[in-house]
């Protein structure tokens, strides 16, 4: 259900943990924890660090 109710951003990370995982026996905690990692994924695309040249 968790899954089923994430915003439309998350679909293509859903989509592969339904796909990759079996959801019987995969945990709360892992499936927080893809979670988490994927957020930290979008949140550096959406704010890219900017480079600085050393001369």
């Amino acid at each position: 259900k968790i899954l089923e109710n994430l915003p439309k951003i998350w679909e293509p990370k859903a989509i592969v943990i339904l796909e990759a995982c079996d959801l019987k026996f995969l945990t709360l905690d892992e499936l927080l924890g893809a979670l988490r990692v994927h957020k930290v994924h979008l949140n550096n695309k959406d704010h890219p660090k900017k480079m600085t040249l050393l001369l």
